[in-house]
């Protein structure tokens, strides 16, 4: 399994599973993710969830925030684009 993570300032990271039992990470080892070229940004606190929202085989991404506020992203062809 992959990992995403959300950060207190508002950004969602995708760290892929590279089957290594190194834990240790470096900077290429992740991905700071966009939606339409833009880096997501939801505010603060961002907390991922990803999902088959729309029910089409492949997963969306939902991320809540601080301030109660939900982000649907659509995952369209290995691209996100915010709804």
């Amino acid at each position: 399994m992959d990992l995403l993570i959300g950060s207190g300032a508002g950004y969602v990271y995708y760290f892929p599973n590279r089957s290594s039992t190194d834990f240790r990470l470096a900077q290429s080892d992740y991905v700071q993710l966009q939606a339409g070229g833009t880096v997501l940004d939801v505010g603060e606190r961002a907390k991922p969830f990803a999902v088959d929202f729309d029910n089409d085989g492949d997963y969306d991404l939902l991320v809540g925030n601080s301030l109660g506020e939900v982000w649907y992203f659509e995952n369209q062809s290995n691209s996100l684009a915010e709804r």
